[in-house]
C-alpha cells in the first residue's frame, strides 16, 4: 500500500509528557510508521484530567486523549500524542496497559494500546490501598524513578519488553489511522453503536 498523505507534511509531534519513555516511544513509532520522514518530537508537560492511577480502561483512554488535545492546544504542530497507562479488571483478574492517542491538526484521533500485562497481587493491593503504579513498583524493587526507564513491562518482562517498547507499539497501532485512511473513511452503522 502507498504511504499515507501525511507522511510528506509530517514534521513536528508533541507529546503530552516530559517522560523521556513516552517522548521516545514517540519519535520510535512514527520513524517506525514513516521511515523516509524527519520528525521533531518534543516533550510538554500537561494535566491528564483523570487520576494519577486510572482505574478502568475508559478512563485512562479518555486521559490520553485529554494529554492529546492539551498538548495540541500549547503547540501548533502537525501531531498531538496523549498516552496514559493504567488498570483494568477483566475476567481473568487486573491488567494494565497503556493507551495512546494520537491527534492530527484537522482534530481526528487515532487510537491504540500497548499490549496487556497481568497485574499480581501483592501490586494490585497496593494500588486498591490507592497507591500508583509506579510508586508500587519502585518501592517493591528498591529503586527510584522505575516508571522513567524500563517501567512494569520491564521489570515484569525482565527488561524483554520494556515501557518504551509497549507505548512505542500502542502509538504504530494508533498511527493506523494515519497510516491507512481508506479503511476508516466511514464509520459503519456498526462502529457507530458499538462506541
Amino acid at each position: 500500500m502507498a504511504e499515507a498523505a501525511y507522511s510528506e507534511i509530517m514534521k513536528k509531534i508533541v507529546v503530552g509528557s516530559t517522560n523521556p519513555v513516552k517522548v521516545d516511544a514517540t519519535r520510535q513509532a512514527f520513524e517506525a510508521v514513516w521511515p523516509k520522514e524527519r520528525f521533531t518530537v518534543e516533550g510538554v508537560k500537561v494535566d491528564s484530567g483523570v487520576s494519577d492511577q486510572p482505574m478502568s480502561f475508559e478512563e485512562t483512554i479518555r486521559g490520553a486523549k485529554n494529554r492529546a488535545r492539551a498538548a495540541m492546544l500549547l503547540k501548533q504542530t502537525d501531531f498531538a500524542v496523549g498516552l496514559e497507562a493504567g488498570a483494568d479488571k477483566m475476567p481473568a483478574g487486573w491488567f494494565e496497559t497503556g493507551w495512546c492517542a494520537v491527534l492530527d491538526a484537522d482534530g481526528t484521533f487515532g487510537v491504540g494500546s500497548s499490549p496487556v500485562i497481568a497485574m499480581g497481587g501483592p501490586v494490585m493491593d497496593r494500588i486498591l490501598e490507592g497507591k500508583e503504579l509506579g510508586d508500587v513498583i519502585d518501592d517493591m524493587t528498591a529503586r527510584s524513578g522505575v516508571k522513567h526507564q524500563e517501567g512494569f513491562f520491564g521489570i515484569m518482562t525482565n527488561g524483554a519488553v520494556t515501557r518504551t517498547d509497549a507505548f512505542r507499539i500502542g502509538i504504530i497501532f494508533a498511527l493506523a489511522r494515519f497510516a491507512q485512511p481508506e479503511f476508516f473513511a466511514e464509520p459503519s452503522a456498526h462502529t457507530e453503536a458499538s462506541n
